[in-house]
């Protein structure tokens, strides 16, 4: 495990770095990019270190969200949980989650989100994408990436009772609600963030994550490093659901 949580480090560090480029160059760096950046590394890892504990699928569903991804979590031998996760960046400049509020087809996508979740009887999590240069912690790069749970920002954000979101900035969510990527191979570390959760959840088996007419398995290094880019992420508002691009499957 030790090897994975060097790697979640090593990623998150990256996407803190090209965070802070963006913002000094003023350019953007997309939640897609950034994904994409992520499967990169992950690729690079299986290649270089022949870990067989880490599988990672590409969808063929063209109509599919670039920055959505799905994670089984081997608990114990041939026993997984599901990780529905949306990617989102954090706006330098504000410090906000802006497009936590995002529409899909008149939908709110957490609304998405949070209904997939429960029809596959997982757990919603955001994956947030950070450069804060003003956060009080002497390891602040290891939150480059960091997760933190769908249903807190939908009990404490979401425009219930009123007629605008309260979008959640980087100092709402981090560090009481919000854990480093790099937890995810910490299993005790895991188990507490997620353990409100355990007695609702599916354990699935292995024979039920891939179906191979949906997914292709990642094995060459498809993904580039990518430069910073002008144009925002691309999001197909004709379909209003949650449709994963990629698929991990982290085994014990």
């Amino acid at each position: 495990m030790k090897k994975l949580i060097d790697l979640y480090k090593s990623i998150s560090m990256d996407t803190w770095d090209r965070l802070k480029f963006a913002n000094k160059t003023d350019s953007s760096f997309s939640e897609t990019t950034a994904t994409e950046n992520l499967l990169y590394s992950i690729t690079k890892y299986i290649r270089d270190t022949k870990d067989k504990s880490i599988l990672l699928y590409e969808s063929k569903d063209e109509c599919v969200n670039g920055d959505d991804i799905e994670i089984y979590l081997e608990i114990e031998n041939n026993k997984y949980i599901y990780l529905a996760i949306q990617a989102k960046k954090l706006y330098t400049k504000s410090q906000k989650y802006k497009a936590i509020s995002h529409k899909v087809n008149k939908k709110y996508q957490i609304d998405l989100l949070l209904e997939h979740a429960k029809r596959e009887q997982g757990i919603p999590l955001y994956l947030l994408y950070n450069y804060a240069p003003n956060f009080k912690n002497k390891n602040k790069k290891n939150y480059g990436c960091s997760i933190t749970k769908a249903d807190y920002i939908y009990k404490k954000f979401y425009p219930k009772n009123s007629l605008r979101w309260k979008i959640p900035s980087f100092d709402d969510l981090h560090t009481r609600n919000a854990i480093p990527l790099y937890m995810l191979g910490n299993n005790k570390c895991f188990n507490k963030f997620i353990s409100p959760y355990c007695k609702k959840l599916k354990l699935y088996n292995n024979s039920e994550l891939i179906d191979n007419n949906s997914w292709v398995k990642i094995e060459e290094l498809k993904y580039k490093h990518k430069e910073i880019i002008k144009n925002e992420n691309f999001i197909n508002d004709e379909d209003a659901s949650f449709i994963p691009k990629f698929k991990i499957i982290l085994k014990i």
